[in-house]
């Protein structure tokens, strides 16, 4: 038997002293207690529920129609990006009481003249129910694009369905997979690549992602400190007559150091594009930081395949890529007095990375090599109690045989992580 005695630092192990017992006092429940000296509380009982009679349920039953149940959630004003210009308007939410359907829509106009008139106007629209989800944007514009670099919103039209299967789900082991098609029109820029312009004003795509994870730490971690993390994707893309397969693969391992939650990381990826080479769809491009000075997404943003901290957005491109980094994580320092109650600094993290990438690795004429090394510091702020917000630093130097060295400099402030 495992004993623990409550004390004010905690629970601490005891021990029980094993001595035989001659005389033990019964427990006295102070409801008893009460009743013997009231006896006529035993008169306040109400009694079996079985004894009362209750009207019969009006109407009978009937079945849920989540879809017939859905009402306005929420409705407010909203501010966003199109292109480098802002875009005004409302948004509304929408959902059944189970939360079995969710449904937003938003729209949007821009007042700048620079715009043409075609591309003011802005409609988002996403529809939700258990593992489909269902899109469709007319010139997407998103508040994140006011604060780039990184933006996400086109110009034309974007239809998409979306499925998503959990495999295996024993955390932190978990396997899932993603299948989307989407069809993009009207479109002057490749949905995926913000500067790399389109050959093709539509595009229909189909794409599958398998990814797995088993990523593991020890206790007051802050990220993970051991594991592999492994994903293969497979997309169809049908554009000018067309068609350009592409299959991309992903693989990271880590393990732990001597070091307090210290660990280093090995991620590696490939990817092969086939089509018509002049059709930039059948490239691969890569570069950047990736974090919007303002963000919501993932703060180590350099450790995505399509990230190469050091270049611009897009600038590394090729019909084929291998890339791999290095990434040592260094131990977290903890604040125990840093801020005040409501608004304080929990901890800050020092990570230092260095990579490579070969763009057209097969073809000698072709092949590009670009070295990397960089660092990024994360410092987690907590406000209002519950509320986790992070900023981050980030700098990388690129270096290419028979070119300058190029640097980058990253700030990003997430919100709401």
């Amino acid at each position: 038997m495992v004993v623990f005695r409550y004390t004010g630092e905690g629970f601490v192990p005891a021990r029980i002293e094993a001595r035989p017992l001659d005389d033990i006092n019964a427990i006295s429940f102070l409801g008893q207690k009460l009743v013997e000296k009231h006896p006529q509380l035993k008169d306040w009982n109400v009694g079996s529920p079985a004894a009362r009679s209750f009207e019969p349920i009006r109407g009978g039953e009937r079945g849920y129609d989540s879809l017939a149940s859905m009402r306005i959630e929420s409705a407010y004003p909203i501010v966003q990006g199109y292109r480098e210009f802002a875009a005004f308007g409302y948004a509304f939410n929408f959902s059944d009481p189970a939360g079995l359907n969710r449904a937003s829509i938003s729209a949007s106009y821009s007042k700048a003249a620079e715009l043409p008139s075609n591309e003011r106007l802005h409609v988002g629209f996403r529809f939700e129910r258990f593992d489909w989800t269902a899109r469709f944007k007319w010139n997407g514009a998103d508040f994140y694009d006011l604060v780039g670099p990184t933006r996400t919103s086109r110009k034309g039209y974007a239809i998409g369905l979306g499925h998503r299967k959990s495999l295996l789900w024993d955390d932190p082991r978990q396997l899932s997979l993603e299948i989307d098609a989407n069809t993009f029109g009207r479109l002057d820029t490749l949905p995926g690549f913000q500067n790399v312009a389109s050959t093709s004003t539509s595009i229909h795509s189909l794409g599958a992602r398998l990814s797995y994870t088993n990523l593991r730490g020890s206790v007051g971690k802050v990220d993970s400190e051991k594991g592999v993390r492994g994903e293969v994707e497979a997309s169809l893309e049908r554009a000018s007559g067309g068609t350009f397969p592409k299959l991309q693969g992903s693989f990271d391992i880590g393990r732990p150091l001597p070091l307090g939650h210290a660990s280093l990381f090995l991620r590696s990826s490939a990817g092969y594009a086939w089509g018509d080479q002049s059709n930039p769809l059948a490239s691969y491009y890569l570069g950047g930081f990736g974090n919007n000075r303002v963000d919501r997404g993932d703060e180590k943003r350099y450790r995505k395949w399509y990230a190469f901290p050091g270049t611009e957005l897009n600038a590394l491109s090729g019909r084929s890529f291998v890339r791999s980094t290095l990434e040592l994580n260094l131990p977290p320092v903890r604040f125990s007095r840093l801020g005040r109650p409501g608004f304080f600094a929990s901890w800050i993290r020092p990570a230092a990375f260095g990579g490579v990438v070969v763009t057209n690795p097969d073809r000698g004429s072709r092949r590009n090599t670009t070295w990397n090394l960089g660092a990024q510091i994360d410092l987690s702020i907590t406000t209002v109690s519950v509320l986790d917000l992070m900023v981050s630093f980030g700098q990388a130097t690129a270096i290419e045989p028979g070119r300058k060295p190029r640097h980058e400099t990253m700030v990003s402030f997430k919100v709401l992580k």
